[in-house]
């Protein structure tokens, strides 16, 4: 899908990649490696962005590209989803959705590892 009819999404300058309406916001999905949903986080026309009730974030993530190509090449990790797309639309690679800071380096782990 192209640019975004959203405010937060329009004033990033991002595409609309896999996301989902909700009202006025956006639900970007929180996922485990193997693409199980596990919660979500809904961005506000306003930017103001929150988790659903009893969200975990750790180890979760929203991937901008091709879980194939992630599990196959290289995948960068950005904190937040305009991050994310802005590198994805310029690189063409696979983008994780940390969500923040603190969850930067466990997204792309299995719980196994």
């Amino acid at each position: 899908m192209g640019q975004a009819e959203h405010p937060y999404l329009e004033a990033k300058a991002v595409n609309f990649f896999s996301l989902k309406v909700t009202r006025d916001s956006k639900l970007i999905p929180m996922r485990d490696v193997d693409g199980h949903i596990h919660s979500a986080q809904f961005v506000s026309p306003d930017g103001d962005k929150r988790y659903m009730t009893g969200a975990v974030k750790k180890g979760h993530f929203h991937l901008v590209g091709d879980f194939k190509e992630m599990h196959s090449g290289k995948t960068i990790i950005a904190e937040g989803y305009a991050t994310a797309a802005t590198i994805h639309q310029g690189a063409g690679l696979p983008v994780a959705t940390a969500f923040d800071g603190n969850n930067l380096k466990p997204p792309l782990r299995r719980q196994s590892d």
